[in-house]
């Protein structure tokens, strides 16, 4: 782009200067033929003005000539939507903004305070390389209420910023087709790791664990009326997480990058909302009776 910017200026200054001199050219041309006197005055007129036209001519020609090698010199445009993409080069290592320059496999029983330290984009970054090493993502276990409860606290304080950057993250990825594609592969190999029936295992295993989270968070919060109003607990859990695919009983099977654009652009949208109610929640003490 900076290319084409700098031959469109030296395009317009050439135009501007040729538009500046040109008509005081022809203007002291055609004045030698109209200041001449005598019998050849109409003889002398015609001839400067043969000469105004030949000019203007000449003038012409040099800039078409002159303009026919600029196109090749322009930087070419970039593919259309569904074309062939430029290759994304593969990662092989830690992002480099890891200082400690840790193995991938460091990563396998990370913590979540130590996760949740680094960057939304180094994160990608390293799920994209343990993706690429035949390694499983990095997965953050639901653990107990029990052993979060002392974090609940730092969790609600690091909404705000964690989901603003999730936010600026998904918005880079729907804007380029290119990082789309990363994402569309990841999926897939993430959709046939859960095909081994130790990963189907593990699944069962983390929801049920978070639904025992849920439950003990909600007995804890003073939500303890869960068992006896259960349908008002669902109104409000799908009020939470309202559906960003259809409700058919089966997990989301994206194909296509429109597909993943749309599905990814309406949890920005559900992602706004829970920015404004961790905005809230983190600023407001629901159990001061004066605060309410």
């Amino acid at each position: 782009p900076h290319k084409k910017g700098k031959y469109m200026g030296v395009r317009f200054s050439l135009t501007s200067a040729v538009e500046c001199t040109a008509p005081v050219m022809l203007a002291l041309i055609y004045q030698t033929g109209s200041l001449a006197t005598g019998t050849d005055r109409a003889s002398q007129l015609d001839l400067w003005s043969i000469v105004c036209l030949a000019v203007c001519g000449t003038i012409s020609m040099l800039a078409f000539v002159g303009y026919l090698p600029l196109p090749r010199l322009l930087p070419k445009p970039p593919p259309k939507a569904g074309g062939a993409s430029k290759p994304i080069a593969p990662l092989k290592v830690v992002p480099s903004s890891d200082a400690a320059g840790r193995p991938l496999s460091y990563y396998d029983n990370v913590s979540w305070q130590e996760w949740t330290s680094l960057s939304v984009h180094d994160r990608f970054e390293i799920q994209q390389a343990r993706g690429q090493e035949g390694m499983q993502r990095v997965q953050l276990a639901w653990s107990t209420w029990h052993d979060d409860m002392h974090l609940a606290g730092e969790i609600l304080a690091k909404a705000p910023s964690e989901m603003g950057e999730m936010r600026d993250k998904y918005t880079e990825w729907v804007t380029d087709d290119d990082k789309l594609d990363v994402i569309l592969e990841m999926r897939a190999k993430m959709a046939e790791g859960l095909k081994s029936e130790e990963n189907k295992a593990k699944r069962e295993a983390s929801r049920a664990a978070m639904g025992l989270w849920i439950a003990d968070y909600l007995d804890d919060a003073g939500y303890d009326t869960w068992q006896v109003v259960p349908y008002i607990y669902k109104a409000m859990i799908m009020n939470a997480f309202p559906p960003i695919d259809p409700l058919d009983a089966k997990q989301a099977d994206i194909k296509g990058r429109t597909e993943l654009r749309t599905s990814m652009m309406a949890f920005m949208k559900v992602l706004d909302l829970h920015v404004k109610t961790a905005q809230t929640t983190s600023t407001v003490d629901l159990t001061d009776a004066v605060a309410l």
